[in-house]
């Protein structure tokens, strides 16, 4: 009865790779021009977003701790116009660039 049992259960299976590592070859379509690319826009989205993010930050500072009546400081306007000539310019080179697909 015990060899019975024995035959009934199945051996060990062990998987085999359906492709060899001999078929994978690198992709050519990414060269390292379009690397350098993808890697710039990134960098601007990233600068793009702390921009905004400061002048949100500035409006938000001069709001509580501002003097109410004379608005918002010189030096508050001045670097808000310097962050906003940033973002304009960023999303020009962002929405400028050709994308070759």
């Amino acid at each position: 009865m015990s060899k019975e049992i024995k035959d009934d259960i199945p051996g060990i299976e062990e998987d085999e790779p359906i492709l060899l590592e001999k078929t994978f070859k690198p992709d050519d379509k990414l060269k390292l021009k379009d690397n350098k690319d993808v890697f710039k826009m990134i960098k601007a989205n990233n600068i793009l977003g702390w921009c905004i993010s400061l002048i949100f930050v500035i409006y938000i500072f001069e709001f509580w701790w501002g003097d109410k009546a004379s608005g918002i400081s010189e030096i508050s306007k001045s670097v808000i116009e310097i962050l906003k000539v940033l973002i304009f310019t960023l999303s020009g080179y962002l929405f400028g660039t050709n994308n070759k697909d």
